[in-house]
């Protein structure tokens, strides 16, 4: 049996040879060279080649056989025109040149993978712990999982990134999808601007009990899943899949989910039935296991990607609730989850909704609204997230509140734009949105009940 082997130089050398063949202004061309890097090739005189044609591409310079040839023979003091042109009438047809380039990416990520397969067999041989080891080789998996990406992994140069750049924004300009995903929440979305979510952001919600954080990730879940028709995964440590069901059908039929424990008339259950109906053909998914940690989660989001492709969102309620790896205090576990979380919404591009508690010293202060502080292990949180959504409702500690059930989402970092508060409206356990034209409005009413919070009876806005 012969021995594996990790390249392909028939590949090698027709992509060499196309690259000489192939039109200088073909998008065939820019295709290829943007998907590889020198390193990819397995032989050097490729990579010498291949970097020498890509460097004179991306500088705007025209190339040819006794060009590059020259350029090489200065270089290294060798032969090349020689080499060189015998790979070119070798090379049958330049129309293939992207089917060479996926070849050799393929090979090269071969070797990469081999070799961090044979660290880990270091690893599990070597001292330490078994959950230590475990762990490693965990960590090792992902990189392979990172690298198996065409065109990712490793330093990148800025003029290969420019080479991409021109795709990307036609993409965002062509394909709305792709500039980012809406919540569904107009004051957030206008919040958020035309960047909306990133596919690789991690946005943390966090809120005391009873003010609605399970609901507005819910509703946004419900969002999400609509307008992509991608997976979204709700990772459920707090309640179980039934509550959160229950959750979901009431936000989606508009019936209190309290009529669910009392005898329903024919309207309702119509309401029901057709609301089902929906859910049952969206894509969401609900995990409600206890104690998940991030290794469990980042598993269940790759086999969903593997099964499904790309993801539309991951929500995970909620953050001290996962089970942490062993560390020497506190804010270095809680560290290790967020890192761990931003990682993966980078490895996987998805957009991770994770949900925090905040601590209860909030509540002695006469202005309950949350701040950054309110956050447990706030530095690290605000370093890893993308966007904080505190939510604040006056109607949970002054029920006399002129407010109701108007709910404030206050977005109090916001690395890719601006802060400020967006509002919903929580009416039976249901939270409706607010329209953007209602938003004047809505600050004045907040702005008249703070000024005089005896003020008696519901606000209608």
């Amino acid at each position: 049996m012969n021995e594996y082997q990790a390249y392909n130089l028939n590949a090698e050398e027709s992509l060499i040879g196309s690259l000489f063949k192939i039109d200088s202004g073909s998008q065939f061309l820019a295709s290829a060279l943007a998907m590889l890097s020198t390193d990819d090739f397995y032989r050097k005189d490729h990579q010498q080649v291949f970097s020498n044609v890509k460097t004179k591409f991306l500088s705007g310079e025209a190339f040819d056989l006794v060009l590059i040839a020259e350029r090489l023979e200065a270089e290294t003091g060798e032969e090349w025109f020689v080499r060189i042109g015998t790979i070119i009438r070798n090379t049958a047809s330049a129309s293939n040149i992207n089917g060479y380039a996926r070849i050799i990416k393929e090979k090269s990520l071969e070797r990469a993978t081999l070799a961090k397969l044979n660290d880990s067999i270091q690893v599990i041989t070597g001292d330490g712990t078994t959950e230590d080891k475990i762990s490693q080789i965990t960590g090792l998996l992902t990189t392979i999982e990172n690298e198996s990406r065409v065109g990712s992994g490793g330093l990148t140069h800025i003029k290969d990134i420019a080479l991409k750049w021109f795709d990307i924004y036609d993409d965002r300009i062509n394909n709305p999808d792709a500039a980012g995903i809406k919540t569904g929440i107009s004051g957030l979305d206008d919040l958020f601007g035309n960047r909306g979510v990133g596919k690789t952001d991690m946005i943390v919600i966090g809120a005391r009990p009873k003010m609605g954080k399970t609901q507005l990730a819910i509703t946004i879940a419900d969002s999400i899943s609509t307008t992509t028709q991608k997976p979204v995964m709700i990772f459920s440590m707090e309640m179980s899949n039934e509550q959160v069901f229950e959750r979901m059908l009431s936000s989606s039929s508009r019936v209190s989910s309290d009529n669910f424990y009392q005898p329903m008339g024919n309207a309702e259950m119509d309401d029901i039935t057709v609301a089902i109906a929906k859910m049952a053909q969206s894509q969401i998914y609900i995990d409600d296991h206890t104690n998940m940690s991030l290794a469990y989660i980042r598993g269940e989001c790759r086999k969903m990607k593997a099964k499904n492709g790309d993801l539309g969102a991951v929500f995970i309620d909620y953050l001290t609730l996962m089970q942490a790896e062993k560390a020497d205090r506190n804010d270095l576990a809680v560290a290790a989850i967020t890192k761990g979380l931003k990682n993966m919404a980078k490895d996987l591009k998805v957009p991770v909704f994770l949900l925090a508690q905040l601590n209860r010293g909030l509540e002695s202060r006469p202005d309950k609204r949350p701040i950054m502080s309110d956050l447990r292990e706030t530095g690290q949180i605000e370093q890893d997230a993308d966007r904080i959504i505190m939510i604040y409702r006056e109607s949970v500690y002054d029920t006399d509140s002129p407010l109701g059930g108007l709910t404030e989402l206050i977005v109090r970092a916001n690395r890719h734009g601006a802060t400020g508060t967006a509002f919903v409206d929580m009416k039976n356990g249901i939270m409706e949105n607010i329209d953007t034209n209602q938003m004047a409005m809505v600050n004045a009413q907040v702005t008249q009940a703070e000024e005089s919070k005896s003020k008696k009876g519901k606000l209608d806005w």
